[in-house]
């Protein structure tokens, strides 16, 4: 359609499938979804975000889904991939800014659904020191992710000598990419 909510692509043709995917994302939402978004938000904030549990699965099923694109961790490259992915993190080193460069953090799960729960209204009522504690619990979660993929790119650059871009896309491929998971 011809809208501003579309920007640039405003009333441009592309493919239905695209075009479906960026309709649902801009359409209004429906008197039951305006109600139902802040109740389901909560819920998956609490069940995902403030569960510790869910932090220990998430890092063990990464390091599982790494291991199937051949990054083990109990090997000599393994143990230094994870370790030098921990370090670049922490610093935001030479190794994480190229890897930011081709895509990561751009598809992570805070980004996409999390996140937009912490800007809803209902969590402004609780005041600004539980919501910075609030973001920075989604942010460790977010981390989580980016140390997966950080560390399956390094492996991919490092040990198989993949160039930049083949080495994301194997990173990506490894673990979920959020932005491809519907909300539900």
């Amino acid at each position: 359609p011809d809208t501003k909510r579309l920007g640039e692509l405003s009333g441009k043709v592309v493919p239905k499938f695209i075009s479906d995917s960026i309709n649902e994302i801009v359409r209004s939402q429906s008197t039951l979804e305006k109600f139902q978004a802040p109740i389901v938000g909560s819920f998956k904030f609490s069940k995902v975000i403030l569960n510790p549990a869910t932090h220990a699965r998430n890092v063990v099923s990464n390091i599982i889904l790494n291991s199937w694109e051949g990054l083990n961790p109990a090997t000599p490259a393994g143990i230094k991939a994870y370790t030098l992915a921990a370090k670049e993190l922490a610093t935001g080193g030479e190794w994480y800014r190229e890897a930011k460069n081709a895509g990561l953090g751009l598809d992570n799960f805070a980004a996409q659904e999390i996140k937009g729960f912490l800007d809803g209204p209902e969590v402004a009522k609780l005041g600004t020191k539980v919501k910075s504690a609030l973001n920075k619990v989604a942010d460790l979660y977010q981390k989580e992710e980016e140390f997966a993929k950080l560390a399956q790119y390094i492996y991919q650059r490092t040990s198989v000598g993949l160039p930049a871009e083949e080495a994301w896309k194997v990173a990506e491929r490894a673990t979920f990419n959020y932005a491809q998971v519907t909300p539900f």
